[in-house]
């Protein structure tokens, strides 16, 4: 596999960890508004969705910038 081929596999697995989470905190808030207990397990669920959510899209910005530098002819086509 050559590096730009493991930068698309990274900036692929990137996209669905990063949006996939950030589609899922609306799911675990769903569930928060029924009592006070299970609106603080929700709210600490969010938190940890969220990190998985903020790792994911810098991976995808970091991985789309180093696949334009590593194969810049893309870019003039």
């Amino acid at each position: 596999m050559t590096l730009y081929g493991l930068l698309v596999l990274v900036h692929v697995i990137a996209a669905v960890v990063g949006l996939g989470a950030s589609f899922g905190m609306p799911v675990v808030a769903k569930f928060g508004a029924k009592s006070v207990t299970n609106a603080k397990v929700c709210f600490e669920i969010n938190k940890k969705i969220e990190m998985f959510a903020k790792v994911g899209s810098l991976t995808l910005l970091a991985s789309g910038i180093l696949m334009a530098i590593v194969n810049p002819v893309l870019w003039s086509q």
